[in-house]
């Protein structure tokens, strides 16, 4: 016989007798039991098993976990099993472990086995005793009463009831072995869970100090202020304390024998105390909650939890405990190294969830007051600065006392620092603070070295002058010694010990002679010394800048505006001096206005780039040039999106008989490829005083000869100034100028080149105000007649009806878009509707195979025409009858039918007739 030394006989049988006599407490054990398994405790085996291995130990407790096949061996180190602890195991929430100083206080933690075994042995070395699904429902059958709810169940009934005395080996190496005969189901899940076992389990289980996972020994190493395990050193704070019987007062019975609070922070750190990142944490009580935590540490508290130990419970106990664990992580944040990542401990704007919540907000008021901070300084002493290095916090030690080292000014801290209540300071405001410090030259140079190149915050920055004051921002002073007295032109030099890049990024200039220049002060002057009663001073100083530029003209337009010595001892504008005897000189009209600057007042070049003019002026249209001629209509002209460029002055100022030599200065200086005056020239009298684009270029396009004279000279030169090379380029920048040179008595035009002008007119789609006079053929001649004694043949067979009409020559594909464009009449609008017998006309199909409509032979065929005259014909067409005559009518009435008219020829051959080649007009082209 078995023996039983846990009186477990005892514990069946009231259980038993408890189910006989109430079925339905039978089954809420088993529903109970579910709930556990499947709900509160579905993966926490190891957890519960490692909490209770704990409690056992009590203090240096070692645990042993490792899988032997199927079965989960779970050996530690403490208290053997008792009879106390067998009735535990079997009961529901009513835990042997009475003591505050224990994890475990509900008594439902061992439920967790059920959730992956159907049978556990739980070994020590008086006994043991076996819990068995199998042995569970052997007992239950036994009882009638219990048939009707164990069969509701399919059989299934609760694994942890009913122990049985077990003959069991005892454990080696352990004082108590927990056998768990896992599920086949379930055995990767616990060989997973023993994988990835957290080593942190220990920091917050008192009673444990290694676990042995199947040779992964996980052990707790003290090491000095700190804590080893698994690699990781953490820095570990813990407090506990009597509980106030009031905060148990809402608390389930067996808790209110609770009586101390327990409080356990752990932060990794590394071998300097600097806090290490660490994944997202939940609360533990002290084993892991379903409650999220947002800081960077693990915390372990006695907090009140659900039945289920899955949530904290709310309530005042909560609150207490949370508080004191807030107090302890404040007072644990000055232990870790003096590093900005303590700020990572302040809660930020969202909490993980309630118990964060409450937690955090505690930890910030706390914070707020706490030396925290770098150097122990309290966020009410604190300054930070925006993006402040280390070089500009060595500057500014002495300014601004409380402020934060560089790494802690970081915008990775700002939120947090700004949630402390620190008080930010702004590089803007920096410069407020800056103003009227009286500094030696030198240490503002330092200062600039340290700062970012923010125009916007540091528009206000002061800056030493070389004149012993401090400028109120850098915007214009001046970084070099000046090259001659300054003084005149108003402008304002660092001083140069104080000198520094940075200056340049925030508005000062680099004061070589060219950003001197461009300085607008100096503008200013030279716009102002028109009015001096003195101009000299502000003449000699920029007349030596420009000379140290190397200025080319026209690089700075306005200092045409300064004034400069005449031939006469006037002071006059540079931009109305020529230079003596100059090309622009020579070619200018004597009435345009020029005076000529004083000789030998400077070199050349300087007077170039003064403005004196040498050779004609330019300026760009972006840059508001005025005094141009017909700017706006050459604008006008420009297809959208074209940049205008650079223009040309005083073209209008060049005499008539001199345009041979103005047009080789234009050359000379560059200018005359320019598109401005490129236009400007081809509407002007340049060449024999005729406009280039008013003649063509020879040996180009032949449809032009006639219509436009030969341009004399250079013919690439002509080119260039516009002359004309081709009809279709014409026909697209001027159509009414081939209209008005097309109605030009004077001008010779063939007609076969009438035709092709005709033709390319309709083919280029172009819009004109229709002619009042118009070239065309008139008995037989190319003649110059009135728009409205001509016409357009749209049929051949009207050809010989257009009396008294004068003929447009146009293929006849061409004819409807030609009376369209030039706004003409068409012939069979002009010519009378033909009335003719029908007498003996035949089908077109028995003349010609394939034709169609009809065919009426005339021995004799006379129509009116255009004037109501009657006329002899060879053919008139009305509706679909061709009435014909002879031959000849019948081969032009055939092609004209089979849509092929010019194939009239090679139907009848020989016989063309008294219309000459009029009809050839009206062919394709």
């Amino acid at each position: 016989m078995i023996a039983d030394p846990y009186g477990t006989a005892a514990l069946r049988e009231a259980v038993l007798a408890s189910w006989q006599a109430s079925p339905s407490r039978f089954r809420e054990d088993a529903n109970a039991e579910d709930d556990l398994a499947r709900g509160g405790y579905r993966d926490r085996l190891l957890v519960e098993l490692a909490q209770n291995a704990s409690d056992a130990a009590g203090s240096d407790g070692r645990l042993v976990l490792r899988l032997d096949g199927q079965v989960l061996l779970a050996g530690n180190s403490g208290t053997p099993l008792t009879a106390e602890g067998v009735r535990a195991l079997a009961s529901l929430r009513a835990s042997a472990k009475r003591s505050g100083r224990t994890v475990g206080r509900f008594g439902v933690g061992f439920a967790a086995v059920a959730a992956v075994a159907d049978e556990v042995v739980v070994a020590s070395h008086a006994g043991a005793v076996r819990f068995s699904r199998a042995d569970t429902l052997i007992a239950v059958r036994a009882l009638p009463q219990l048939a009707a709810e164990v069969a509701a169940r399919d059989l299934h009934v609760p694994l942890l009831r009913l122990p049985f005395p077990v003959e069991a080996a005892p454990p080696v190496g352990a004082d108590t072995e927990v056998r768990v005969v896992l599920r086949p189901d379930a055995v990767a899940a616990v060989r997973a869970s023993l994988e990835a076992f957290d080593p942190t389990l220990l920091l917050v289980l008192p009673g444990l100090v290694s676990v042995d996972l199947a040779g992964r020994l996980l052990e707790v190493v003290p090491d000095g202020d700190d804590t080893l395990l698994d690699g990781v050193r953490w820095r570990i704070a813990r407090d506990e304390g009597d509980l106030d019987p009031v905060l148990l007062a809402d608390r389930p019975v067996e808790e209110r024998a609770q009586s101390r609070w327990s409080v356990t922070w752990a932060v990794p750190v590394d071998a300097d105390g600097i806090p290490q990142a660490l994944p997202a944490q939940s609360v533990r009580a002290p084993t892991p909650t379903d409650d999220p935590l947002s800081f960077p540490a693990l915390l372990a508290a006695s907090l009140p939890l659900g039945p289920d130990r899955r949530r904290v419970a709310p309530g005042p106990l909560r609150d207490a405990v949370l508080g004191s664990a807030a107090r302890l992580l404040v007072e644990l944040l000055p232990r870790l190294a003096d590093d900005p990542y303590r700020l990572s401990f302040v809660p930020g704007p969202l909490a993980a969830g309630e118990v964060d919540a409450a937690l955090g907000s505690t930890v910030l008021k706390l914070l707020r007051e706490a030396p925290v901070l770098a150097g122990g300084r309290r966020a009410a002493d604190a300054v930070v600065l925006d993006g402040a290095g280390a070089d500009l916090v060595d500057a500014l030690t002495d300014v601004l006392p409380g402020l934060l080292p560089a790494d802690w000014s970081t915008d990775r801290w700002a939120a947090p620092l700004r949630a402390l209540g620190v008080r930010p300071l702004s590089l803007a405001e920096l410069t407020e603070i800056l103003q009227g410090l009286d500094r030696p030259p030198a240490w503002w140079r330092a200062l600039y070295a340290a700062l970012p190149p923010d125009r916007d915050a540091l528009g206000a920055l002061p800056v030493p002058l070389a004149d012993g004051r401090l400028a109120p921002g850098p915007t214009g002073l001046l970084l070099a010694d000046a090259i001659v007295d300054l003084t005149p032109l108003g402008l304002r030099v660092v001083h140069p010990d104080a000198a520094h890049p940075l200056l340049l990024r925030l508005g000062a200039v680099e004061a070589d002679p060219r950003s001197l220049l461009e300085d607008p002060r100096v503008r200013a002057a030279v716009e102002a010394a028109v009015d001096e009663e003195d101009p000299g001073p502000i003449v000699e100083a920029v007349v030596a800048l420009v000379g140290a530029a190397d200025l080319r003209a026209d690089e700075l337009p306005w200092l045409a505006a300064l004034v400069l010595p005449d031939d006469v001892g006037e002071w006059r504008p540079a931009g109305e001096l020529l230079l003596p005897a100059g090309p622009l000189a020579r070619v200018v009209d004597s009435q345009a206005g020029f005076g000529v600057v004083r000789a030998g007042f400077a070199h050349d070049d300087v007077l170039g780039a003064l403005g004196v003019l040498r050779g004609f002026s330019t300026g760009r249209v972006e840059d508001g040039v005025e005094d141009i001629d017909g700017l706006d209509d050459w604008l006008a002209s420009l297809p959208p999106g074209e940049e205008p460029g650079v223009v040309v002055r005083d073209l209008d100022l060049v005499r008539d008989d001199a345009w041979p030599e103005a047009l080789d200065i234009l050359e000379q200086f560059g200018l005359l490829a320019l598109p401005y005056v490129r236009w400007w020239l081809a509407g002007a009298p340049v060449l024999d005083g005729r406009r280039p684009r008013s003649l063509r270029l020879p040996g180009t396009d032949p449809l032009l000869e006639g219509l436009y004279d030969e341009a004399p000279g250079d013919p690439v030169r002509a080119r260039l100034l516009g002359a004309r090379t081709s009809l279709a380029e014409v026909l697209l920048d001027e159509p009414e100028d081939v209209l008005e040179r097309l109605a030009d008595a004077g001008r010779s035009i063939g007609r076969g080149q009438l035709r092709a002008v005709h033709s390319a007119l309709v083919a280029t789609d172009v819009d004109v105000d229709p002619p009042s006079f118009v070239r065309a053929v008139l008995d037989g001649a190319v003649q110059v007649v009135p728009a409205g004694d001509a016409v357009v043949v749209d049929r051949p067979d009207l050809l010989a009806r257009i009396t008294p009409y004068a003929v447009m020559p146009v293929p006849l594909a061409f004819s409807q878009a030609l009376a369209d464009v030039l706004d003409l009449a068409l012939a069979s609008e002009v010519v009378p509707a033909a009335v003719l017998p029908e007498d003996g006309c035949v089908p077109w199909g028995q003349v010609w195979p394939g034709a169609t409509g009809w065919l009426c032979r005339h021995e004799v065929l006379a129509a009116d025409d255009a004037g109501g005259n009657p006329v002899d014909v060879d053919w008139v067409r009305i509706g679909d009858v061709d009435h014909v005559r002879g031959l000849e009518g019948t081969a032009r009435a055939l092609a004209w039918r089979l849509g092929a008219w010019e194939r009239r020829h090679e139907l009848f051959a020989s016989l063309r007739g008294d219309l000459g080649d009029t009809d050839g007009d009206l062919d394709p082209v």
